[in-house]
Order: structure tokens, then C-alpha cells, then sequence
């Protein structure tokens, strides 16, 4: 409860205040302030328990939960007020607590021979294809000015590229930090040069914050984390958000936690979350017809992009350059397409998929299960259901688990 509470406290007196105007007000109500508190109480129990079991598919769906779901949880409390939605969030959230924890599949190594080779070679086409499109179309331009992302974004909209290159592209964004995680924990330091180059690129192609933040935490997790720090994850959280107040006292109330890692990874799916539900519950769903089934007929009936026109209409993620896509996943990905029926099926696959992450990566290094989770959690809560397994590279993720090797470089022969 104590993260629930500190969250709160960011939201009212951090993040409302420097985003009121895109859409991050605070109206108080003693009614929705007791409804949310009660059911930031049992969440905070359910994860609790998740926690403790501890298997692969509980951590994924604990960093949702901590990630997505109490955001979700101080929004109703302190600006939307919505009742149907937040019944919509917890209804979601049950299910798939619910279905994750009554789910069972049988762990499963495979072991396929030279797939050391084939894993590490695997990375260095990744990283060699992405230094190669950054130099044709951005002449190797690397930057970490976060404030320059849009004007990435656009410029990328108007490259001329194939189809092909689009998928390698996005699949090596959510691949190389694994891979450069695998690097440092083996002590393959060409290799850690060659995927923190190449991600350092990704940012600066299409200033996706996601590569970014991924970088940083590859190393964090490669060289700081512990089998049992997992359990202390509402611990850490909670000192993210205390570090906020810290930041802005002594950076006259700006903080970069606060607006990139705070607001930009945990508020803005969740206010994305409500905003699809807002738009959708008044106008037609889509149906999938957006998704990979447009190229088999279906016809949507929003020519322009779904996130571009919520990017338009809902301010959050306005630029001063126009409208950028506003992309999310769980609950507004699920309402848009299926409505309230959404419920019976997107948390159900959600779990199938973390249920085959979880069996092959059961005798994995503590440090790639984490970084790996938290990739799939992350892709989940952000993208659309398909758009994440196809674009994203999630089915490409898993199948790479086939071949991660399980032990040691000096004891692979």
C-alpha cells in the first residue's frame, strides 16, 4: 500500500501539475478516493501472493499489475471518476489474476546443439542490420536528447521502408537489450559494445523512450540484480517515486523521473487505456480490422490510424509538431476491438502467452527471466494485441527462448 500511496502522491502533486493540460487533472472525490483505496488494498494483497509463488508468468503479470493497473487505480481516483471503466480495469485485471493462477504448463527445456553459435549469431545480425538502415537513413545519428523524440518520430514517417526492414527494426528494439544482458553476464564484451551501439541507435532513429529506458535497465539489471530482489519490487518502485520529490526539490521542481519514467511509462498507458474506451464506447469498434487482417480484406472503418486519431483528439501526446500515434494496450487495445467482450478473450491469451514464456524459461539465468519479463509485460501494456506478437517481435522472442543458451560460455563446449 505504501507504493499505492506514494504513487498517489505523484500524480496529485507532481505529474498534475506540470500535465494538467494534456489531460492529467485531479478532481477530488471522497467516494472514489475510498473505492480506489479499498481496491488498491486487495491488489496490493493479490500481488503480494504473486510475489511470493514467484514462476515466470507471476512476474509478468505483477510488473502489468504495478506498471498499469495502480495507475489505472489512481486515475479513478483523483480525475476520472468513471465508474463503468474502472469496473471494465478491475473486471480485466480479476480475470487475468484469476486465469494465471489456476493455469498450469509444464516447463520444458530444449536443448538444440551449437545454439551458442546460432543465438550469438542471431544478435549480430540484429545489431549489424541496425547500425546499417541508421546509417542510410539517419547517416549513424545518435543522440540522448529526450526532447528531440518527436521530431524523430515524423521524420521516420516519411522514410521509404520496406516492409522487411519495418519488422527487423522492431524486433531488434525488443531483442538486443536481452541479448546485451546475455553479453554482460557472460563477460562477452565485443558483443556488449556491439548491441549497446546498436540500441543507443534505435533510440536515435525513431526516439521511442522504450529503447532508451530498455538500454539503461539491461545494465542495471545485468550488473545489480539478485535472485531475490524480485520480492522487493514494490519496495523499489516505492523509492522511484520518493527520488521524485528529491529530484525536482533540488532541480526546482523538474524531474526526470517524474516526466519519463513516472508519467510517460506508468500514467500515460493508463490514461491511453481510458481515452480508447472513451472514444470507442461512442463510436464504431474496429473489430481487428486494423490489425494484420486488413491485408486479408477487412476494412476498417477509420481510414486514418485508431492511434493517430486518439493522438489527436485526446492531448496526452500532442507535440508542437502535430499529433503522434497513441498506441496502448490491455484494456483500451481490448474495448476497442471486442468491446465488453474484450473481457472473455484478451486477458485469456495474455496468460497462454506469459503460461509458454514461463515454460521455457524456467532454467534460464535469474537476470534474462527478469529482463525477458519485463520486455513482454512492457509490450503488453503499450501496443496492440497483435501489433505486439507480430510487429513487436514477441512470437519471434519466444521462439528465440529455444535457443538461449542455459549455461555458462566456459562450460559450453
Amino acid at each position: 500500500m505504501l507504493y499505492y500511496f506514494a504513487l498517489s502522491a505523484s500524480y496529485v502533486y507532481w505529474v498534475s501539475p506540470h500535465f494538467q493540460n494534456a489531460g492529467f487533472t485531479v478532481s477530488f472525490s471522497l467516494e472514489c478516493s475510498i473505492v480506489g483505496f479499498f481496491v488498491a488494498l486487495i491488489v496490493s494483497a493479490v500481488t503480494s501472493k504473486l510475489i511470493e509463488r514467484g514462476k515466470v508468468s507471476d512476474i509478468i503479470v505483477t510488473f502489468l499489475i504495478i506498471l498499469y493497473f495502480y495507475p489505472q487505480i489512481v486515475l479513478f481516483s483523483f480525475c476520472f471518476h468513471d465508474y463503468v471503466f474502472f469496473l471494465y480495469v478491475i473486471l480485466y485485471l480479476s480475470i487475468l489474476v484469476i486465469f494465471n493462477y489456476f493455469t498450469l504448463i509444464k516447463s520444458r527445456s530444449i536443448y538444440i546443439k551449437e545454439r551458442l553459435s546460432l543465438f550469438i549469431s542471431i544478435m549480430v545480425i540484429l545489431s549489424v542490420f541496425m547500425i546499417v538502415i541508421s546509417g542510410a537513413f539517419t547517416g549513424f545519428r545518435i543522440s540522448f536528447n529526450l526532447d528531440d523524440y518527436y521530431e524523430y518520430r515524423f521524420a521516420v514517417r516519411e522514410l521509404s521502408m520496406p516492409d522487411f526492414a519495418k519488422y527487423l527494426f522492431n524486433w531488434a528494439k525488443t531483442i538486443l537489450p536481452i541479448g546485451l544482458v546475455f553479453a554482460i553476464i557472460n563477460k562477452k564484451w565485443w558483443l556488449v559494445i556491439l548491441t549497446s551501439v546498436s540500441e543507443m541507435l534505435c533510440f536515435s532513429f525513431d526516439g521511442k523512450k522504450s529503447s532508451m529506458f530498455m538500454f539503461f535497465l539491461a545494465f542495471v539489471i545485468a550488473f545489480l540484480y539478485k535472485k531475490n530482489h524480485f520480492k522487493k519490487i514494490q519496495l523499489y518502485m516505492l523509492f522511484v517515486n520518493l527520488f521524485l520529490f528529491i529530484e525536482q526539490f533540488l532541480r526546482d521542481g523538474e524531474s526526470f523521473v517524474g516526466k519519463n519514467i513516472i508519467r510517460r511509462l506508468m500514467f500515460i498507458p493508463a490514461y491511453l487505456g481510458w481515452a480508447f474506451y472513451d472514444f470507442f464506447q461512442k463510436n464504431e469498434l474496429d473489430y481487428f480490422r486494423s490489425s494484420f487482417l486488413r491485408r486479408f480484406g477487412f476494412v476498417s472503418p477509420y481510414s486514418e490510424g485508431i492511434p493517430r486519431i486518439i493522438g489527436r483528439i485526446y492531448n496526452v501526446t500532442l507535440s508542437s509538431i502535430g499529433a503522434v500515434n497513441a498506441n496502448t494496450g490491455l484494456c483500451g487495445d481490448a474495448y476497442s476491438n471486442l468491446g465488453w467482450l474484450g473481457l472473455l478473450f484478451f486477458p485469456f491469451v495474455i496468460v497462454i502467452i506469459c503460461k509458454l514464456f514461463e515454460r521455457y524459461l524456467v532454467d534460464l539465468d535469474p537476470k534474462l527471466q527478469i529482463i525477458i519479463s519485463l520486455t513482454v509485460a512492457y509490450a503488453f501494456l503499450s501496443g496492440a494485441f497483435f501489433t505486439v506478437l507480430l510487429t513487436n517481435g514477441i512470437l519471434v522472442l519466444m521462439l528465440l527462448l529455444i535457443i538461449i543458451p542455459r549455461t555458462s560460455l566456459d562450460s559450453i563446449k
